[in-house]
């Protein structure tokens, strides 16, 4: 998961907020048609819109939110994206509520477990992730691995979308292994040029090494659940 002073993406909606890290273009100021030369009078375009603003937090240390909180709500942000792991992101919508913030909260599939629905009570309704991995799938494949999940490590247990990245990337390796044997050059080679069957569909790499899959499903916090949003 990107880490808290990283800056891994812009926010979904316009003036979003990214806790931590993320930035976007606020709006081009440079009116059409403009030279830059001496003489041209046609003044620069200004957006109307809030300029995104960021705020930084050390992983696994920080847990009291409210300053950040306090300044995302004094900048006018009309939505914010939660960057980190499911423990900060259930404190921070939790004292996001206790300060009465009524904007639309996005995260990515480090939101996307039971244990930050848990951890979060209902100051998680309303939250939307992204992620590959539905525990409620029909899909045999997945039902199967709910199953294998469950006998393992308890039928109080619900693989999440780690579970299956975690499966999925001790597939690969033993696939590499089976098709170039143990060598890391050739091993790396073959991870990079391959698509994978994973349990929540196909997976490969691109040339930056970010993982691709062949689908996403966008969900919301409902009542104590995660629904997907079709």
């Amino acid at each position: 998961e990107p880490n808290p002073t990283e800056k891994p993406g812009s926010s979904e909606e316009p003036g979003g907020t990214d806790l931590p890290g993320g930035s976007s273009e606020p709006g081009n100021t440079e009116a059409p048609g403009d030279t830059g030369q001496p003489g041209d009078t046609e003044a620069p375009e200004v957006s109307d819109k809030p300029s995104p603003t960021e705020e930084a937090y050390i992983l696994g240390e920080t847990k009291d939110f409210t300053n950040i909180l306090t300044k995302v709500k004094n900048s006018g942000a009309d939505s914010i994206f939660l960057a980190g792991t499911y423990t900060e992101g259930a404190l921070i919508v939790k004292q996001r509520q206790s300060l009465g913030m009524d904007i639309p909260c996005y995260s990515s599939s480090s939101m996307f477990e039971v244990a930050f629905l848990e951890a979060a009570g209902e100051a998680a309704e309303g939250v939307k992730v992204q992620g590959v991995l539905v525990p409620d799938d029909p899909s045999e494949t997945i039902q199967k691995f709910q199953s294998s999940y469950k006998e393992k490590f308890g039928d109080d247990k619900v693989a999440g979308t780690f579970s299956g990245h975690g499966y999925a990337t001790v597939k690969m390796v033993a696939e590499a292994i089976e098709n170039v044997g143990t060598d890391p050059d050739k091993m790396s080679e073959y991870i990079e040029s391959t698509t994978f069957d994973a349990i929540y569909g196909t997976v490969s790499f691109n040339e930056t090494h970010d993982l691709i899959f062949d689908s996403l499903k966008r969900l919301v916090v409902e009542d104590g659940k995660f629904v997907v949003v079709e």
